[in-house]
């Protein structure tokens, strides 16, 4: 044990431990039983072996100590190495606990953990409820494990920058699921498109194209937007709110008067709404939802084909379809401006079926893609939906993803209801603060490794996992090869159908041609 011998400890503030390198260590590895072992490696574990425990740390700081004070108190020039640990827990037999009941003296020996320490810390996460993600970064060979109730009841987010990770690690996570549930049901909301290339039997891939949503699960505040309505201009919104409100009443006799509002989900004819007085009386108006109906960009919604509020049911059935375990919903072609709107009303959905399936016998997890894009500060309508659904979800059921690039954009209510997190590289000051803030106190210091990350690597925190780990995802599907290869394309050129007249003329009709525009990888 003794060759692990890296330092001594100086100071103790509560779980706060300062550590003095040997002087010895002139460069900060060493190999040991053919095994090359690195020294003060941001988010590596140390131990301080005492009677009868092993005090476990987490390395958040090293730095050089260039002067120091003597004892007649003199200030000279020092060569001393410092490493800031933060103690996280203990090991005591085969069993590591969080918490601690002894603290370390000066004085004490700090060592290297090693793979026996490794394992005997993370091997209490393989039972029967959890995952294998990646593998410790420290020791490259010791399988990390995460629990699956803890991960998707408590929710969780994955961030990182472009190109660090993220879509790679949701695949993985997906893929774990589906190897280990038969009967998992996951629904991920794919703004690229990028999804469609994941190979399994149990996923259900629907398109843009495929994907109608009910036009009557609008509600007011999104029909609005849609038609760029000023809070304001008082006049419309009363016309456009009585005649929706008409054409429901008109349409389902049977529903309750007093319980009918504008925005009770039920079935009115899209069409018919140019024809009521209130909107024809109002030009400024009828012009806006005229322009608005032609628009084929905006076909998903309003010409959806589910005229009747009992085809909600074959619209759920499709998506959460029985002979699969995951579906993905590519949004890539949906108009931004809808896109919020279509996210929310997939929510609200699945949301009320898990809240009325008293059987709670059904959990769905839902992933978020892109979140930031319709999860901002400045998306209130959506947000504060989906802020709700992120709070009561739990209790019926309804599991959620965030997945982000800017997860300091996103609504604090919503990530406040994420107890895990990813981590894949950040740099920028912002988000790093944001990982700041998920982070117990004493570990906020580790938020220095995440500029350094590197692809497919990645900081776990949370309820999930039994400690913070630096942990090289393991990666089941690359979805980087999604990626546009400028490199390949410059010099093969283009396919041999290529068309510009095709293109532009797709970009007119606002429709893809396959045949001369093809879509490769």
């Amino acid at each position: 044990m003794q060759e692990l011998l890296i330092g001594y400890v100086r100071s103790v503030r509560g779980l706060d431990v300062d550590v003095e390198l040997n002087k010895h260590i002139e460069i900060m590895k060493f190999p040991i039983n053919g095994k090359i072992y690195r020294v003060g490696q941001i988010g590596s574990y140390v131990v301080i072996p005492l009677p009868f425990e092993k005090l476990v740390g987490i390395v958040s700081e090293v730095k050089m100590q260039p002067i120091e004070e003597t004892k007649e108190g003199k200030l000279v020039l020092s060569d001393k190495k410092m490493m800031l640990v933060q103690l996280v827990g203990s090991i005591r037999g085969e069993t590591f606990n969080r918490g601690l009941k002894t603290y370390p003296l000066i004085g004490d020996e700090v060592h290297l953990a090693n793979l026996n320490d490794i394992d005997k810390i993370f091997s209490g996460q393989r039972t029967e409820f959890s995952i294998e993600i990646g593998n410790f970064s420290q020791t490259e060979d010791t399988p990390v494990w995460i629990d699956v109730n803890k991960l998707l009841s408590r929710h969780s987010v994955i961030i990182g920058n472009t190109g660090a990770g993220k879509s790679t690690t949701v695949a993985t996570i997906i893929k774990k699921f589906l190897d280990k549930y038969d009967n998992a049901h996951i629904i991920l909301f794919d703004i690229h498109g990028e999804y469609k290339y994941i190979n399994h039997d149990k996923i259900k891939h629907i398109s843009s194209d495929e994907l109608k949503i009910p036009h009557w699960l609008l509600n007011f505040s999104q029909w609005m937007n849609l038609l760029s309505i000023s809070t304001s201009a008082s006049k419309q919104i009363e016309h456009l709110k009585s005649a929706i409100i008409e054409l429901k009443e008109e349409y389902n006799k049977d529903f309750d008067k007093n319980k009918l509002s504008v925005d009770s989900p039920i079935f009115f004819p899209i069409e018919e709404m140019l024809e009521k007085k209130q909107i024809r009386d109002d030009a400024s108006l009828y012009e806006k939802l005229d322009v608005l109906f032609k628009d084929s960009r905006y076909d998903n919604i309003l010409k959806s084909g589910i005229d009747s509020t009992s085809h909600i049911t074959d619209f759920v059935e499709n998506i959460i379809d029985k002979d699969f375990c995951c579906t993905t919903l590519d949004l890539s072609r949906i108009v931004p401006d809808l896109l919020s709107s279509v996210i929310e009303i997939l929510s609200r959905i699945f949301y009320e079926f898990c809240y009325w399936n008293v059987r709670r016998d059904f959990p769905i997890l839902l992933i978020y893609e892109e979140g930031h894009r319709y999860l901002s500060h400045e998306d209130y309508t959506s947000r504060k939906r989906i802020e709700n659904i992120s709070k009561e979800g739990r209790k019926c059921g309804l599991g959620i993803i965030i997945v982000s690039q800017r997860p300091s954009e996103i609504s604090e209510t919503v990530l406040a209801q994420c107890n895990n997190f990813i981590a894949h590289r950040l740099t920028t000051d912002k988000d790093k603060d944001f990982v700041k803030n998920l982070l117990p106190e004493n570990l906020i210091g580790l938020t220095n490794l995440l500029p350094s990350l590197y692809q497919g690597e990645a900081l776990i925190a949370g309820d999930a996992i039994v400690l913070p780990a630096r942990v090289d995802i393991e990666k089941t599907e690359d979805l980087s090869s999604t990626d546009c290869d400028f490199n390949l394309k410059w010099t093969e050129g283009p396919d041999e159908n290529f068309n510009v007249e095709s293109i532009i003329s797709g970009w007119i009709n606002q429709e893809f041609n396959n045949k001369n525009n093809n879509q490769s990888k």
